[in-house]
């Protein structure tokens, strides 16, 4: 089920039946026509992408992706025309797609024993799937499936998805932990631990306006509010239990769109009610989630926290004063350019800025600062990773056969504080 608008800013709602679908005129809340598939392709199944395949709309037109990964159809006009040039990859089961800067995106997803940590869109340019990359991120959330998921402006929020256990494959736990994405900066940031334990896990919302409506939480409705950190409770009503469970609601206009089984007829049956109609009396309101300095004991932690940062920036301070004192007496940059005691390094432009980097920041650079000066432009993760690579690799052969050391001066290493990033070092000695 999905809301379009025609040329004229007319908008209908479409509900999808295995053979045929519905047209609504959402302005007199009637259906219009019951009208067959169309297709240029013969051989496509669309009963298939009806049944398989998840609705997105943009603009004007409708779109519909593939469960699993990989297919797009552009439906307009009653046809179903394929416009990606990607496959069925089967990687991203449970996966949260939605729509941001007029382009399609998923979050996380499933497969192949393992769940996915990235934000995927799908480019019209290329007619392929390419990674949005987290540049700006220290940390990352751990890959989910089947996550709460929400898009309010240019940030997402997920939380109480599912991770895959490290030691048994066929193990899910939750992640009770709820992360925001930031599209304008391109960060991950950690809000702090959801108070939402697996037996309140919601497995049946719908976004309204900029809040989750949560159909399926201990038995009541949730209301989240994950800008502001608030969770309402609202009674289920009757009409909630005859809800289908396999459409969900669509928020629009101040109404809300849902479908409901018919026990009687067998059928599905079109109800629109207003948000005030569509829940039960008001229960309790609590936070969806505390940040990790204040989920235990805050009197406690604050003055322990401050504390043992103190110590750590002190250490930190030495060990940074000490390395960057043994680099910098040494190795210097003059116009540009890279000398060691006075002997020209011959590097180009961006390699001489990886130097400078790591020479700013003795205690180490993340993959994402490097390839922000190395990746280009349009051109897909994996070719960035490998332009990255080769410039580090270059940078190490030219200080060999320069300086007739024999070891690298960039070295890669795990991170202490996340195993999942590598960070890059300087360890030219003077010799």
């Amino acid at each position: 089920m999905s809301i379009v608008k025609d040329s004229s800013k007319k908008a209908y709602l479409l509900l999808f039946c295995k053979n045929y679908y519905v047209k609504y005129d959402l302005s007199e809340q009637k259906p219009l026509d019951t009208l067959n598939y169309l297709s240029d392709d013969s051989s496509l199944d669309i009963e298939n992408i009806v049944t398989n395949f998840r609705s997105l709309p943009i603009n004007d037109n409708l779109y519909f992706i593939e469960n699993t990964g990989g297919g797009v159809f552009e439906f307009k006009n009653g046809y179903f025309k394929r416009i990606d040039n990607s496959y069925s990859h089967r990687l991203q089961f449970g996966a949260f797609p939605f729509v941001y800067d007029n382009k399609i995106h998923q979050y996380g997803g499933y497969g192949f024993f393992s769940n996915r940590d990235m934000i995927t869109f799908f480019d019209p340019s290329t007619k392929s799937w390419e990674i949005v990359n987290p540049i700006k991120s220290d940390i990352m959330p751990i890959g989910t499936s089947a996550s709460v998921s929400i898009l309010h402006k240019s940030d997402l929020y997920v939380f109480n998805g599912f991770y895959t256990d490290k030691f048994d494959r066929k193990k899910n736990h939750m992640l009770n932990e709820v992360w925001n994405f930031n599209f304008l900066d391109h960060k991950w940031r950690m809000l702090g631990k959801t108070s939402i334990d697996e037996s309140g896990y919601y497995n049946k919302n719908f976004q309204l306006d900029n809040k989750l409506l949560c159909l399926n939480y201990n038995g009541q409705i949730a209301e989240v509010d994950v800008e502001n950190n608030i969770v309402k409770i609202f009674k289920k009503t009757n009409f909630i239990e005859k809800l289908s469970d396999h459409i969900l609601p669509i928020y629009s206009n101040d109404y809300i769109f849902c479908i409901l089984n018919n026990g009687i007829k067998n059928t599905l049956e079109l109800h629109i009610r207003k948000k005030d109609d569509f829940l039960g009396d008001y229960i309790e309101e609590h936070e969806l989630y505390r940040s990790g300095i204040w989920a235990e004991n805050k009197y406690l932690m604050l003055p322990i926290a401050l504390v043992l940062l103190f110590i750590v920036l002190i250490i930190i301070l030495i060990i940074k004063k000490k390395r960057s004192s043994d680099i910098n007496s040494f190795i210097k940059i003059q116009n540009q350019n890279v000398f060691y005691k006075n002997k020209m390094i011959d590097l180009d432009q961006s390699e001489v800025e990886i130097i400078k980097i790591l020479l700013d920041k003795p205690e180490g650079v993340s993959t994402s600062d490097i390839m922000n000066l190395t990746e280009t432009k349009g051109l897909n993760y994996s070719h960035n990773i490998r332009q990255k690579n080769i410039k580090i690799n270059n940078i190490n052969l030219i200080f060999k056969a320069t300086l007739k050391i024999d070891y690298d001066i960039i070295i890669s290493s795990k991170s202490d504080f996340d195993q999942r990033m590598r960070i890059y070092k300087l360890v030219l000695r003077n010799e």
